[in-house]
């Protein structure tokens, strides 16, 4: 069995793939192990006594023994979850008016994907403009307005563009000075157009492919209010909306 953790930032379709190898007949793949205040795990195969003894103070408290608990004797052929770059990174910024702090200790975390030989997936969304706009709708759906994300601004934007390169950059560094393997890039975009490009990352997992594939996702063409795109002018929408993943330069 062989261990995966799928790295991505928000907004980027890690749920949706998270959620799909997870359907899959021989990985069990978890969300986010290292939420700020929820663990989520699959429901299925972790046992009940498991989940309820390692609650998120535990998992802060011993990071690595928390991963084992949940990793260590599946059944299957793979077994993961997913990191976001916000809970790899303490200096991630989600936006100047959110102010968080990261409750266990990163490198524990990351020594242990070191040590534990996972395979790295490194999940990019290379429209960054969508992927903003995503982030606007979600949390303005979900009534944040201490995050300002409703006063949008064309700095904000951009400060956010380059966070998300940034942030990845310091992350992927850090993996490799920990001899964590070498990530396998995914881009979110090609897997939803190409849903064939899926078994790439069954054969980097050492799964077999038994068909299963991101489901075909309607686009309403709908943005949010405020939207990205009146922030920025045609030649920067173009140029975001097509954003290099940072593997391409951390190499």
């Amino acid at each position: 069995m062989s261990k995966f953790v799928i790295v991505s930032t928000a907004r980027s379709g890690s749920t949706v793939l998270c959620r799909t190898l997870d359907q899959h007949t021989r990985i069990d793949c978890h969300g986010e192990l290292f939420g700020q205040n929820a663990v989520r795990t699959r429901s299925v195969n972790t046992p009940r006594d498991v989940r309820a003894q390692l609650d998120v103070e535990q998992r802060n408290a011993d990071p690595a023994g928390f991963l084992a608990a949940h990793t260590d004797d599946m059944p299957g052929e793979a077994v993961g979850f997913k990191l976001l770059l916000s809970q790899l990174d303490a200096d991630f910024v989600h936006h100047p008016s959110v102010v968080r702090s990261i409750p266990y200790d990163i490198d524990t975390v990351i020594d242990t994907l070191a040590r534990e030989a996972y395979e790295i997936v490194f999940l990019w969304r290379r429209d960054l403009v969508a992927r903003l706009d995503s982030e606007i709708r979600f949390r303005i759906g979900r009534g944040l307005p201490d995050d300002a994300f409703d006063r949008l601004t064309t700095d904000l934007c951009l400060a956010d563009f380059d966070m998300q390169r940034v942030s990845a950059l310091r992350v992927l560094a850090r993996l490799r000075e920990a001899g964590c393997r070498e990530p396998v890039p995914f881009d979110y975009e090609d897997l939803v157009a190409e849903p064939d490009r899926i078994g790439a990352l069954y054969d980097a997992m050492g799964a077999s492919d038994d068909g299963t594939r991101i489901p075909v996702k309607s686009v309403s063409g709908e943005r949010p209010e405020p939207s990205v795109h009146d922030q920025l002018s045609a030649s920067q929408v173009a140029a975001y909306s097509n954003a290099p993943s940072p593997l391409a330069t951390a190499r």
